[in-house]
């Protein structure tokens, strides 16, 4: 089966938040579509070095949240698409290596709409267009 077929052991959230994918020396702005504990979906602007040909690869995501906060996410890349070959967007699907507890913490509290350990305000908010 195809990596389209995984199965996912977490709800996913949607969430508006705006990132930063780096790969290699490239870096393009992107946007955070949904969350689960373990993956993230985003889409980017399709740049010169896009991420739709290159296989599996290393990323680092960097997400702004809603409080300005930044998280650092190491991540692999599971899958990338277009919906026509020459669409200007690309969706990216990346799965979180050892997601750090900021990120967890940040997830559980919109799964859940509670904090583990509070100190993260204003995190819970973003758009719901």
């Amino acid at each position: 089966m195809g990596h389209h077929y995984r199965k996912r052991s977490s709800k996913r959230l949607p969430v508006h938040l705006e990132a930063e994918v780096i790969y290699s020396d490239v870096a393009c702005v992107a946007f955070v579509e949904n969350i689960s504990d373990h993956s993230v979906y985003l889409k980017t602007a399709r740049v010169k070095h896009t991420l739709h040909h290159v296989p599996e690869t290393d990323v680092i995501l960097k997400i702004q949240l809603q409080s300005g906060r930044k998280i650092y996410l190491k991540c692999k890349k599971i899958w990338s698409d277009k919906n026509t070959p020459r669409s200007l967007i690309e969706r990216i699907a990346v799965e979180i290596i050892d997601p750090p507890i900021e990120f967890l913490d940040f997830y559980h509290t919109l799964s859940h709409g509670v904090n583990r350990n509070d100190d993260s305000s204003g995190d819970t908010l973003y758009a719901r267009n």
